[in-house]
C-alpha cells in the first residue's frame, strides 16, 4: 500500500484571505486531518502485519499548479504530477517539475508492476514507525528519505 499526504493539505479546506492567509489554521488542519491519521493507519498496518506500507509526503510547490504563493503542496496538488498533466494548468512546467513528475510516475509504475519489490528496489523504504518516508519535491530535491518522527512531530 502506498499511503501519502501533502505538506500543506489544509490550504484547500480552510477559509482564507488571499492576501493574508491563516497559515496556522492550514497547519493544524493538515496535521489533524491528514498527517496524524496517515501515521496511525501506517502504524496499524505494521502492527497487524498486513501487506507492506510505503509512506510519502509530497512537498512540491509549482506556480502553474498552486496559483497562490502560500498554497504550496495543498490537497491533491500532487495528482497533476502523478498523471503527467502538470503542463495543462496555468503555464509551462519547470524542468524540475517535469523530472519530479517522471520520478513519481516511475515509482508508481514500479509498484503496479512488482508491488513492494518494485519500489523497494528503487529505494523507497518500507514503513516502520521509526523509519523514513519518501518526500517528494521539497527544496528542489526530487526525493529524499525523511524520518517519520520529523513528518509526524506534531502528532500525539
Amino acid at each position: 500500500m502506498i499511503l501519502g499526504t501533502n505538506a500543506n493539505e489544509g490550504a484547500s479546506f480552510v477559509t482564507y484571505n488571499a492576501t493574508n492567509p491563516n497559515l496556522t489554521a492550514f497547519a493544524l488542519t493538515t496535521v489533524g486531518t491528514f498527517t496524524c491519521p496517515a501515521a496511525k493507519v501506517s502504524n496499524y498496518r505494521v502492527t497487524a502485519n498486513t501487506a507492506p506500507t510505503f509512506r510519502y509526503q509530497y512537498a512540491g510547490n509549482f506556480t502553474n499548479v498552486s496559483s497562490l504563493w502560500w498554497m504550496g503542496a495543498y490537497h491533491s496538488s500532487e495528482l497533476p504530477l502523478l498523471f503527467g498533466t502538470h503542463g495543462d494548468f496555468r503555464g509551462a512546467s519547470t524542468p524540475f517539475e517535469s523530472r519530479l513528475s517522471a520520478t513519481m510516475q516511475d515509482l508508481w509504475v514500479a509498484f503496479a508492476k512488482d508491488g513492494a519489490a518494485g519500489i523497494t528496489a528503487k529505494g523507497w523504504p518500507k514503513y516502520s514507525a521509526n523509519g523514513s518516508a519518501l518526500q517528494f519535491g521539497k527544496d528542489d530535491i526530487l526525493t529524499q528519505a525523511v524520518s517519520n518522527t520529523i513528518i509526524d512531530a506534531a502528532c500525539p
